[in-house]
């Protein structure tokens, strides 16, 4: 019998299971990512949409999860490919939109 912990032999808890509150939060997290995923466009507009219209934060949070947060460096310089990059990405982001705009008017048509 393979010792798990402590003492005794088989001690400890059992390999493969879990502790109830583990089970618990993994059954929420489910839930969680099932109810997202249901509304996955809605919350996206209502993301493209704040931060076209300034949102700093929610605008740096979506180039975030596209491009990746960028990499801490000790320089000061930037370099230009990463201002060309980041208007690339929000034009992606317009163009995203537009299409969406696009298939609700066709939708309420």
């Amino acid at each position: 019998m393979p010792i798990h912990g402590g003492k005794r032999l088989g001690a400890g808890r059992p390999s493969g299971s879990y502790a109830a509150h583990t089970i618990e939060a993994s059954e929420a997290r489910r839930v969680f990512v099932e109810k997202i995923v249901a509304e996955w466009e809605p919350i996206i507009e209502t993301l493209l949409k704040a931060a076209k219209t300034g949102n700093v934060k929610v605008a740096q949070y979506l180039i975030d999860q596209v491009a990746g947060k960028p990499i801490e460096t000790t320089e000061s310089t930037e370099d230009p490919t990463f201002a060309a990059m980041r208007e690339d990405i929000i034009d992606e982001f317009r163009a995203i939109d537009e299409q969406i705009e696009m298939r609700q008017l066709k939708e309420n048509n």
